[in-house]
């Protein structure tokens, strides 16, 4: 985690100043086998609405997808919790977070690699 001074606008245009709170994580999940469209139905769609940025890609034939998210500390815990809630009937084997270092500029989008 780390702090910016900013200003912010987000979420209805509602201005803030201070200091906003950041968070990149990268997950990994497993599971026997991930729905088709999983990433841009669930992963993506939820990043989206919580405004954040980053990538996710589906590892084949491990069955494995790698998510890396980058954005506001609360709104990145809130996605995580939506991963914990099991998004498209999927049960993960497992659901690796680790802190990642933030190493590109993913200009404010969230992209799937295919």
């Amino acid at each position: 985690m780390f702090l910016i001074p900013c200003v912010l606008v987000k979420k209805g245009s509602i201005v803030k100043e201070g200091v906003a709170m950041y968070k990149s994580l990268r997950v990994t999940l497993s599971a026997p086998q991930f729905p088709a469209q999983f990433l841009k139905k669930y992963i993506q769609k939820k990043a989206l609405q919580l405004e954040l940025e980053g990538m996710a890609q589906v590892i084949k034939p491990a069955a494995i997808v790698r998510i890396v998210v980058f954005g506001l500390k609360d709104d990145v815990d809130s996605f995580i919790d939506f991963l914990h809630k099991n998004p498209g009937n999927i049960v993960p084997d497992s659901i690796e977070v680790e802190p990642f270092m933030k190493e590109r500029d993913y200009r404010g989008i969230f992209r799937i690699v295919e």
